[in-house]
């Protein structure tokens, strides 16, 4: 980490005070017991990297420098971010510290490296490298870290992370747990050993969460020797910065701590520490009542609060009746039925047969996502099946559509309120974020905007993807807008049960089926195109699908059965990928069958 020289030597401590805990310096025997996903950690020392050549290490992750005191840019880490980034690495950032006395000096450093690092959900944690004193004692030390992180904490909305050596944190910020204790993760420094040593007692009983293990490592496609890393949980995304996105309701406010979603507030996005629980109220707007959750706070139901562990990317969404009178019993006379039908007091069942799944009852389509620093909201929804559709609520006479662009991308075309406004061609020699559309002559009030993939290209492009990465209306922009309504690829077929059936094979994009019953099964086509989906019941998967087969067919695949006889979320997602055999990812659903 930072410039490779001489350590510093090292200082005694005799007492500290206030924000550092008293206690004795011991020598702490209780190492974290597993250490499995490896990494690396790269600066401008490492010069020259052939990310491709790294890709076929087995190197999981990558923590670039990005910046150090209150000025510094690592020169490689704009290049370096990119391709390992292009390449499938997961990427993090770090801010080499040079603490001072100066007023500020410390928040001037934390804004330096957010305004830099550019830090977004799929991320790594942040990280600061604490290696130096520069004269500070431990406890203003200690205090000029602490406002460190909480300014970069204050800006993202997430605790970074602490990069320290296990004698340094003993010696120059006086073995202090108070970081520990506040949920600040440690990235150990212990080279030449089997299992690190952890400061802090163990760092407050919670162990590291990354292990800087070798300076030494060789890996191919960097030139000179690099540190090797591990993270100590077996999932990654323990490790990455969380997403919150709660989909904009109709006539309600949904809020939470950082987040604040409806009609005048557009604050609908928020990043999270991994798996944190945040806690959010739906609150009616005027004479309008709450009626239930979606996503994931689907099982809240009709509470008003839900409490979420956002671990990913998290989608959560609410409905609300037009007015009071959507929660009240039917009266005498007769009336118009409501906007949202809320769910009866009791569980009844659907139609016990669900086709054209993008119209079934009770299901949600949903496209793939994909994360990229290019777009507006930093992550965008594609698809690039004919008929694939994403239906947006706004307000106010105009709308601007950003999409993707790229060499990629294709044809779509644009309705609002049903009617045909105009097209697109999203081709271009390199992806970029922000092509706006811009639709005017509306009329005021609420309106819906539909983008509809017509599975086209020019003669050149490499695809027909339709990719959308914001909105603009009533004066805001509102980055990765959830949609209202979405619908996969739709093909015509005499033999199907609707005569047509739904099909996508982009990585990541699912639907997913709210049923009530004791077993389902999924009428779905194999065939030689056909390729693999995860099938997760009640948000644990249960199984993996292969649709292939040598011939064309429909076949009726059990999902479950012998459940009890309640309310149910099964969530068909696609993998994009296949057996060798198989010319295609394809994943075709024609319909559910409920009992």
């Amino acid at each position: 980490m930072g410039a490779r020289g001489p350590r510093r030597a090292l200082v005694c401590i005799t007492a500290v005070a206030g924000l550092i805990g008293a206690g004795a310096l011991p020598a702490n025997a209780t190492p974290h017991p597993r250490y499995r996903v490896p990494g690396i950690d790269v600066s401008m020392y490492q010069f020259g990297v052939n990310w491709r050549a790294v890709a076929s290490e087995p190197v999981r992750f990558v923590i670039l420098r990005a910046t150090g005191n209150r000025s510094f840019v690592d020169p490689t880490y704009g290049r370096n971010l990119s391709a390992a980034t292009r390449h499938g690495f997961a990427v993090g950032a770090y801010h080499w510290a040079d603490p001072g006395d100066q007023r500020f000096d410390a928040r001037i450093e934390a804004d330096h490296f957010v305004d830099v690092a550019r830090n977004a959900a799929g991320d790594l944690l942040p990280v600061l490298d604490i290696e130096q004193t520069n004269g500070l004692g431990p406890v203003r030390l200690a205090r000029w870290v602490r406002a460190w992180l909480e300014r970069v904490r204050e800006r993202l909305g997430v605790r970074p992370m602490i990069y320290s050596s296990p004698t340094f944190w003993r010696w120059n910020m006086a073995n202090t747990r108070w970081f520990a204790d506040q949920g600040y993760p440690l990235w150990v420094a212990h080279w030449g050993t089997r299992a690190p040593d952890v400061p802090a007692w163990n760092w407050g009983g919670r162990g590291w969460t990354f292990w800087q293990r070798t300076a030494t490592s060789r890996v191919r496609g960097i030139r000179t020797e690099v540190d090797g890393d591990r993270f100590a949980h077996g999932r990654l995304v323990y490790g990455r910065i969380a997403s919150l996105t709660v989909g904009q309701p109709m006539h309600g406010t949904i809020e939470g701590d950082r987040i604040a979603c409806g009609a005048d507030s557009a604050a609908c996005v928020r990043l999270a520490d991994p798996d944190d629980e945040v806690t959010l109220v739906a609150r009616p707007a005027g004479d309008a009542a709450f009626v239930r959750w979606t996503g994931a706070c689907e099982p809240a139901g009709s509470s008003p609060t839900c409490s979420v562990r956002v671990l990913g990317d998290t989608e959560v969404s609410a409905v609300f009746g037009a007015n009071a009178a959507d929660r009240s019993p039917a009266p005498a006379v007769a009336s118009p039925e409501p906007s949202v039908s809320p769910p009866a007091a009791a569980p009844t069942r659907p139609d016990p047969v669900v086709l054209r799944e993008e119209e079934g009852v009770g299901t949600d389509p949903s496209w793939a996502r994909s994360h990229d620093r290019r777009a507006l909201g930093r992550t965008y929804r594609w698809e690039h099946r004919r008929g694939g559709s994403m239906t947006f609520a706004f307000s106010g006479g105009s709308v601007t559509l950003y999409t993707m662009s790229g060499a990629a991308m294709g044809r779509a075309h644009v309705s609002v309120d049903g009617d045909r406004v105009g097209a697109f061609d999203g081709y271009a020699r390199s992806l970029r974020g922000g092509t706006g559309h811009r639709f005017a002559g509306l009329g005021g009030g609420p309106h819906e905007l539909t983008v509809t993939v017509l599975g086209t290209a020019r003669s050149r492009a490499k695809g027909t993807r339709v990719a959308i990465d914001a909105l603009r209306f009533a004066g805001r922009l509102h980055r990765d807008p959830t949609p209202i309504a979405v619908s996969w690829g739709s093909v015509e077929d005499a033999e199907a049960s609707g005569g047509s059936y739904v099909e996508s094979d982009s990585a990541g994009a699912a639907i997913s089926l709210r049923f009530v019953g004791d077993r389902v099964t999924l009428r779905g086509l194999r065939g030689p195109e056909m390729g693999r989906a995860a099938i997760v019941l009640d948000g644990r998967q249960v199984k993996t699908l292969d649709l292939y087969a040598p011939r064309e067919g429909y076949a009726s695949i059990p999902i479950a059965s012998d459940l009890r006889e309640t309310r149910h979320v099964v969530r068909v997602k696609v993998l994009g990928t296949h057996r060798p055999a198989s010319d295609g990812s394809v994943v075709a659903i024609d319909r559910w069958i409920v009992r």
